[in-house]
Parts: structure tokens; C-alpha cells; sequence
């Protein structure tokens, strides 16, 4: 089943505040905001954490459950990489809030450090899962090159290599809870690819075959019979004899095929390719063979 995700907004209200700081007189009025702001994203990075460890412990419990375990199996381990990496990112700002109130850095290397450390976590994040990237790419816009529109994310990391001083530390903690909400909106995803309803079915049909339409006094004859279930979220693409098939009313492909004249043994290649119910792209090939006798 493909999940069509609705991206949470991440909130950017804190970005225009800091911009406002240095028309600030009173020195001691622009401490008391900074520590309290400091302190309102701090809990709302924490309740981030909270949602991802909340989020992955689901998982687990669905991965215990028989109706979502092969589902919950897949996306579980993918969601516990994006938890590390993210509690690793997170911390890492962190301690770089902790070393610039004992000794300050100079703005720009900060820059350069963690726009380093997040077009890694980016390119291991994105990677994970195909239908991740396709979500989430848009979450790093802006960091490879400058655009005229980026992520908030990336807004935040630009503004620290011309931040003064008494800046830096709370754009260190705005990157540093925009990191959470992006990891804390990816382990949401994986969740939400996991449910009871699993594959929704569009076609059903009697699949009956025979072994043989000609056979000898004393030679076997196998009946092959059951119900086929069809998806159209699967994409089937099948190629028969090199040729692309449409799909019937009832999901089949019926592919007619003339036998040659020539007596011989032939085989007719036949591929298909689908979508799994993870999203990742399947293809099953197969030669069927068959034989002409000669007419004599």
C-alpha cells in the first residue's frame, strides 16, 4: 500500500526573533529573553525526543503483534538508525552550545563544522529508505548550494556564520530542535507504513491450469486451480516476449502466441515488475518453454 504523507509544518516563528535581537538597548532586558527562549525550545526539542522514542516503542510493539509484524520487522530498524542518528546530531550541538558559553568560536567555523555533520546525517537519512528521501529531501534545500528558497532548517545553519556573539547559542538550539523535529517526523513515517490493513486487493479470479492438453493412455495429467488477488498498488509492469501487456479487467495478461512452423523447442521470456508492500521496486523473470512437433 503506498502511503501518500502529509508533511508537519516545523515551526519558524523563533528565526524572526533572533534577526530582531540586535536592536536591543537594554542588555539585561536581551539576556532575560535569550534564557527564557533558550529554555521554550529546549522543552519543545525534549518533547521531540520523547515522540521518537514513543514512535520507535510502537514499532516494537507491532513488530510483537502477528498482524503487523512482517510490516513492523522492515520499518522498525530503519526508524532505530534515524533515532541514533539524530540523538548523535542532537548532542553534538549540544556540546557545542556547552563549548561556546565556556570559549567562544568564531561564528563561521561553527558553520563549517555542522553544515559538515548535517550533509552527512542528510545523506544517511535519505538513503535509508527511497520513499524517505522522496518526503524529506526538501527538509535540507539550500544545503549544497544557496537558493532563493530553503528549508528552515538550512535558513537557521546560514544565519550562524554572520551571528554575533550573544546569537550564537540560541540559533545552536533552534538547529538543534529543528534536527529533532526532522528525525521525530521520519520515525513518524515509518510508523505510519505500518498498519493492520496491509495490501488492499483490486481483482480476484480463478486461476486454472492444466499440465498438458495432450496426453498418452497411462500418462499423468496435473490440475492446477485457486484464487488470484490483485493489487493495482503493486504497478505491475509484465513483459511478455520482449513486448509491454496491458492488464485485463480481471488483473491477468492474456498474451496470444502463434507456434512456429518449424518443429523445435522454444521459450518465451516473461517479466514482471512490481512494487512491493514496502515501496521497493520487485521483478520476477521467468522462461517459459514449449515445443512444436513436426506435423508428420
Amino acid at each position: 500500500m503506498q502511503l501518500r504523507y502529509t508533511r508537519r509544518a516545523v515551526p519558524i516563528a523563533f528565526v524572526c526573533t533572533i534577526i530582531s535581537l540586535s536592536s536591543c538597548k537594554d542588555q539585561a532586558q536581551e539576556q532575560a529573553f535569550l534564557a527564557s527562549l533558550d529554555q521554550t525550545i529546549a522543552q519543545s526539542t525534549l518533547t521531540s525526543a520523547y515522540k521518537m522514542e514513543y514512535e520507535v516503542n510502537r514499532l516494537e510493539e507491532k513488530a510483537a503483534d502477528p498482524c503487523t509484524q512482517v510490516k513492523a520487522e522492515y520499518w522498525l530498524p530503519i526508524a532505530r538508525k534515524v533515532e541514533r542518528l539524530t540523538n548523535e546530531l542532537s548532542a553534538s550541538i549540544l556540546n557545542l552550545k556547552e563549548e561556546q558559553t565556556n570559549n567562544a568560536k568564531k561564528a563561521a567555523s561553527l558553520h563549517d563544522s555542522l553544515r559538515h555533520r548535517i550533509h552527512t546525517y542528510r545523506d544517511t537519512v535519505l538513503g535509508l529508505h527511497e520513499q524517505i528521501k522522496q518526503y524529506f529531501a526538501d527538509r535540507f534545500d539550500g544545503l549544497d548550494t544557496v537558493r532563493s528558497k530553503q528549508a528552515d532548517l538550512i535558513t537557521q545553519l546560514r544565519l550562524l556564520r554572520t551571528a554575533t556573539s550573544s546569537q550564537v547559542p540560541i540559533l545552536l538550539v533552534q538547529l538543534r530542535y529543528a534536527i529533532m523535529q526532522t528525525g521525530d517526523g521520519i520515525i513518524s513515517f515509518c510508523g505510519e507504513n505500518v498498519s493492520c490493513c496491509g495490501l488492499r486487493f483490486d481483482y480476484y479470479t480463478a486461476i486454472i491450469g492444466q499440465s498438458a492438453n495432450i496426453v498418452l493412455p497411462g500418462q499423468k495429467l496435473e490440475i492446477t486451480a485457486g484464487i488470484g488477488a490483485f493489487s493495482i498498488a503493486a504497478s505491475p509492469k509484465i513483459t511478455i516476449n520482449g513486448k509491454l501487456c496491458q492488464l485485463t479487467e480481471d488483473g491477468l495478461v492474456r498474451f496470444p502466441l502463434i507456434a512456429p512452423g518449424n518443429a523445435g523447442k522454444y521459450k518465451v521470456p516473461v517479466r514482471i515488475d512490481y512494487v512491493d508492500p514496502y515501496g521497493k521496486p520487485q521483478t520476477i523473470s521467468k522462461d517459459l518453454m514449449y515445443e512444436v512437433f513436426d506435423k508428420k
